[in-house]
């Protein structure tokens, strides 16, 4: 059985608040020291791979439910 899109995207999407949550708490003094931004970048790119198997997963269900009919 294979692993659904939809819940490889839930699972980047927690790594990807995960990577949020530390890079709130590397911020010191200011929000532009290196470790925040990388783990913004970081952060935002599993958001987007978690938006892309979403679109991905509804995909999918469209053709599985046209090949039915």
């Amino acid at each position: 059985m294979r692993i659904s899109p939809l819940f490889n995207a839930f699972v980047y999407f927690l790594i990807g608040s995960v990577f949020v949550y530390f890079a709130y708490q590397s911020i010191e003094d200011t929000v532009l020291n290196g470790i925040t931004i990388l783990l913004t970048i970081v952060a935002s790119l599993e958001y987007g791979a978690s938006i892309r198997l979403i679109k991905l997963h509804r995909r999918m269900k469209q053709q599985n439910n046209q090949t039915k009919k």
